[in-house]
């Protein structure tokens, strides 16, 4: 009787330990100009804050086996997202720098679009220089990103704002 219940209770930490498993994330996170960035928030999708980057850029977290997107931030970056592959825990980020695009005038959030999607698909270049450096310990990126233009509400308000520093009058 005792040899069962030990026999069984070995069984239950085992199937324990199977099911919670985590796993661990480590990596770099840099700008856009190949600078390390220190202080980085990481989130996961839910916004619980579950890590932070060093002095040196690098981070190390544990996080379940089912977290498959982190949420990267920092002021005066624009947020990350990235959707983690599951063979992959060595993950080197480059985050873009926030940049405010005066929208008066021949300004259009198309334009401001256009420019953000142009300097995201740098990224795998800078990526690769990034590594050759000696930045990343990885060239390969093991993850995917999507670029998010910026929301078509926001078009609305900034051609109001438009019209009002040209002298229309607006009913809207």
């Amino acid at each position: 009787m005792k040899i069962t219940i030990i026999l069984l209770l070995i069984l239950y930490f085992f199937n324990q330990n199977v099911f919670c498993q985590d796993r661990t994330i480590q990596g770099c996170v840099i700008s856009e100009d190949l600078k390390v960035l220190s202080g980085v928030y990481i989130f996961n999708i839910d916004t619980v804050l579950i890590g932070r980057t060093d002095i040196d850029g690098r981070f190390k977290i544990d996080i379940s086996n089912k977290t498959n997107k982190l949420l990267l931030r920092k002021l005066g970056l624009e947020w990350t997202t990235i959707e983690l592959q599951n063979n992959c825990d060595t993950v080197n980020i480059i985050m873009m720098y926030f940049i405010r695009y005066d929208l008066a005038y021949d300004f259009s959030l198309r334009k401001a679009n256009r420019l953000r999607l142009k300097r995201f698909k740098k990224i795998p270049k800078l990526h690769s220089q990034a590594f050759y450096k000696g930045l990343f310990n990885k060239k390969t990126i093991c993850y995917s990103r999507e670029f998010e233009p910026i929301k078509p509400e926001l078009s609305k308000f900034y051609k109001k704002r438009k019209r009002r520093r040209l002298g229309f009058r607006t009913n809207k």
